[in-house]
């Protein structure tokens, strides 16, 4: 068991709050000692052991074994981890030759990295568009593969099909000052200067 008192209590403070506001933990994964209990449970990092101990404060939590788990408090006890990696899009690298230079044509063809997954895209792009790991992210019926952003009143639209139908994202009544986020491929350039007429496009 890990001494986790002191780490428990700051926690249910920050619960205490989240009702007016919302905070983020940072840490370093600095490695666990080879011969330490944690390494032999399975934690090679201090990152994974903060990890452990807030599921562990958030399930002592919802099961009432804490203050303020006794109180009738609407609480989002969720949380979302992120590591810090390489970006998920495709980088351009300048050609010496014909021959380089198509290949970097060629893999700009789609812009995000064959072994990008889709959630970590998305994320990558609203991050770089300003809103927060926080934003409110829901997907989008009518049109496949497209994800609707909110935060703060703010709203953008990321789309990651390889074709994108105009009529439908017509059909989504998207605000003139709204963004909307798609392939550069998956879009005729007629469409896309249609689309520039209708809403805020960025095609990448």
């Amino acid at each position: 068991m890990f001494e986790e008192h002191m780490f428990t209590l700051v926690i249910l403070w920050a619960l205490g709050i989240a009702a007016i506001s919302l905070y983020y933990i940072v840490q370093l994964p600095e490695e666990t000692d080879e011969d330490s209990k944690a390494r032999e449970e399975g934690y090679e990092n201090i990152a994974q052991i903060a990890e452990e101990r807030i599921r562990r404060v958030i399930d002592n939590e919802n099961s009432g074994q804490t203050e303020l788990g006794n109180q009738d408090l609407d609480l989002d006890l969720g949380f979302k981890v992120f590591s810090l990696e390489d970006t998920n899009f495709v980088k351009w690298s300048s050609p010496e030759d014909v021959e380089e230079l198509k290949e970097q044509m060629r893999l700009q063809e789609n812009p995000w990295k064959p072994d990008s997954d889709k959630e970590s895209v998305i994320f990558e792009i609203l991050l770089k568009e300003g809103f927060t790991p926080n934003a409110q992210i829901s997907e989008v019926k009518d049109l496949s593969s497209t994800h609707r952003i909110e935060e703060d009143e703010r709203e953008l639209f990321i789309c990651l099909e390889d074709e994108v139908d105009e009529s439908v994202v017509d059909g989504l009544e998207i605000q003139s000052e709204t963004k909307f986020v798609c392939k550069d491929s998956a879009l005729s350039d007629t469409s896309k200067q249609n689309l520039s007429e209708k809403v805020s496009l960025k095609a990448i």
